[in-house]
């Protein structure tokens, strides 16, 4: 069972950035689905993996705001960085025994409508007029073109 929904408003208008922040969305929902079956083991298992994804997704995207030519480059890679920090943080306070999923399912929900909305929906123009070929239209959903 769900417990945050996807909706139109998080939606940045190519589609493989969405479906980078529906699958953290994803993440969110297991770890919520894992407290409530009380299932540690469980938790501990999608944070490594959501922080290897956020490693991996906020590379591609900040390798993409350096090809557009994205003025805040800089400051939206820091705030990148900062999140994934973040969650290498619950993570080990996870591994000592701390439980940390209603702390790091609160901070999440906050990214994704705050982050997504906002700073992502920033730089998606400058993607968009950057890579307005057919091919990157191919590549990175039909949305973009």
């Amino acid at each position: 069972m769900a417990h945050y929904n996807w909706d139109q408003q998080l939606d940045t208008g190519i589609d493989s950035f969405d479906l980078h922040h529906q699958r953290i969305m994803e993440y969110a929902n297991e770890i919520f689905n894992a407290v409530k079956f009380n299932d540690r083991e469980k938790v501990g298992y999608t944070l490594d993996l959501l922080l290897e994804y956020t490693v991996s997704v906020f590379s591609y995207e900040d390798n993409l705001m350096d090809q557009s030519g994205y003025p805040y480059a800089a400051e939206h890679k820091a705030v990148h960085r900062t999140f994934t920090h973040k969650i290498a943080r619950y993570r080990q306070r996870h591994q000592t025994g701390e439980d940390v999923s209603r702390q790091l399912l609160s901070e999440l929900k906050v990214w994704i409508t705050n982050h997504v909305r906002r700073d992502d929906r920033d730089y998606v123009p400058y993607v968009r007029k950057k890579f307005s070929t057919n091919w990157f239209s191919r590549f990175f959903g039909k949305k973009c073109a």
